[in-house]
C-alpha cells in the first residue's frame, strides 16, 4: 500500500492449478482478504510534556507519551518505538524507549503512559549551531489493528552563547548597493553638468565685431607707436632670402674654406745596425771563369712631366710630393712647407 492509503482495503486472490493445465484441464479458486490501512484512529497517542527544555547535560531526560485503547471491544497487543530519521539524533547522544513500555497489551477503553529517555552530553550542548535549536523526535506505536505516531518537541540551549555579530554576507552585500548606487549618481551628476556646459555655450550669443575704431595695439615693440598708427612693412620671408636659399644653404664661407694643412711627416725612426757576422773560414779559389761579354746599357726613359700648377705656386720638388700630400694641398701650403723645411 502507498503511504497515502487509508481505510479498510479488500483483496481478491485468485489461484489456478499448474499441474491441472497440464493435463489439460482448468481448476481455479479465489477469495477475499480485508485490510484496514493508515490509521484508523484505535489508538490515542499524545505527548504529555512537549516541549522539553534541555540546558544541561544528562541522561535523565524523561519525555512521557500516553498511549489509549479506542477498541469498542477487541484489547490490542501494542509496540513502541523511536524513528530514527530525525535529526535530533545528530544532536543528543541516544535516545530509547523505557524496557516496559516497549510491547504490552492495552485493554479496550484504557490508557498508559511509554516514557522516552534521552540522553544529552556536555559536548552535544557546546556544539549546537546555534544558541538555541528545536528538534522534534517521533514515536511510533503498533497495534494488531491499527498504527499511530506522534511528534514531541525538544528544544536545546547552549551553556555558552555566543554574541551574534553581524551577518558577513549581508553587510558585504549592502555596502556594495550603496557603492554602486552612489557611483551611480556620481556618473549622473557629471554627465548633467557637462551637458549643461555644452548647452549653455551652444546657446550663447556670438561676438561680432563690426569696427576697429576702438581697438587699441598694446604690444610692445610691434611698430605701431607711431603719430600716424603706420603698419610697419613685413619682414623678409625665408622665401626671399638669396643667402639662405643658395646652393650652400647660408654657409659659403665654410665651403670655400681652403683644406686644413696636414701635419709634416715625422722622421722614421733610425734602424738599428745589425750586428757584424762572424767572418767564414776562406774557402779554395776556383778556377777564373771567362768574362762574359758587356750587354749594352737602356737608354733612360724620359721622366714625365709633373702636373701643371698655377701661377705663383713653387715647383714641387725633385723628390716628389711630401708623403702623403695631394697635389691640392701643394697648391695651397707648398709655399709654407718649403719655409718650414728651410728654417730647419
Amino acid at each position: 500500500f502507498s503511504d497515502n492509503a487509508f481505510g479498510d482495503r479488500d483483496i481478491t486472490l485468485i489461484a489456478t492449478s499448474v499441474e491441472a493445465a497440464d493435463d489439460g484441464l482448468v481448476v481455479t479458486g479465489s477469495g477475499t482478504a480485508e485490510f484496514q490501512v493508515g490509521n484508523q484512529g484505535w489508538i490515542g497517542l499524545v505527548p504529555t510534556n512537549s516541549p522539553m527544555t534541555i540546558t544541561e547535560s544528562g541522561d535523565d531526560y524523561a519525555l512521557v507519551f500516553t498511549v489509549t485503547n479506542r477498541h469498542p471491544t477487541d484489547d490490542q497487543l501494542l509496540r513502541a518505538d523511536i524513528d530514527r530519521n530525525s535529526d535530533i539524533f545528530f544532536n543528543i547522544f541516544d535516545a530509547r524507549v523505557h524496557q516496559d513500555d516497549r510491547d504490552f497489551v492495552l485493554p479496550s477503553q484504557e490508557s498508559r503512559s511509554i516514557t522516552v529517555f534521552l540522553t544529552v552530553s556536555e559536548e552535544n550542548l557546546n556544539n549546537l549551531a546555534e544558541n538555541e535549536m528545536s528538534f522534534d523526535i517521533t514515536l511510533e506505536v503498533d497495534g494488531d489493528v491499527d498504527k499511530a505516531s506522534s511528534n514531541a518537541t525538544i528544544v536545546m540551549v547552549k551553556p555558552v552563547p555566543v554574541d551574534d555579530g553581524p551577518d558577513v554576507e549581508e553587510f558585504a552585500w549592502l555596502t556594495g548597493n550603496i557603492l554602486f548606487v552612489l557611483i551611480g549618481l556620481g556618473v549622473i551628476v557629471a554627465v548633467l553638468v557637462v551637458s549643461f556646459r555644452i548647452y549653455s555655450a551652444a546657446t550663447a550669443p556670438l561676438e561680432e565685431i563690426s569696427t576697429l575704431d576702438t581697438y587699441e595695439m598694446t604690444v610692445d615693440g610691434s611698430g605701431w607707436d607711431g603719430p600716424e598708427k603706420e603698419i610697419p612693412d613685413a619682414p623678409m620671408l625665408p622665401a626671399d632670402d638669396e643667402v639662405a636659399n643658395s646652393m650652400y644653404g647660408g654657409a659659403q664661407e665654410i665651403f670655400e674654406q681652403p683644406p686644413e694643412m696636414p701635419p709634416p711627416p715625422s722622421d722614421p725612426e733610425p734602424e738599428p745596425e745589425p750586428e757584424p757576422e762572424p767572418e767564414p773560414e776562406p774557402e779554395p779559389e776556383p778556377e777564373p771563369e771567362p768574362e762574359p761579354e758587356p750587354e749594352p746599357e737602356p737608354e733612360p726613359e724620359p721622366e714625365p712631366e709633373g702636373p701643371e700648377l698655377p701661377p705663383g705656386v713653387p715647383p714641387i720638388p725633385d723628390a716628389g710630393l711630401p708623403e702623403g700630400w695631394s697635389v691640392e694641398q701643394w697648391i695651397h701650403y707648398g709655399q709654407r712647407w718649403l719655409d718650414q723645411q728651410n728654417s730647419e
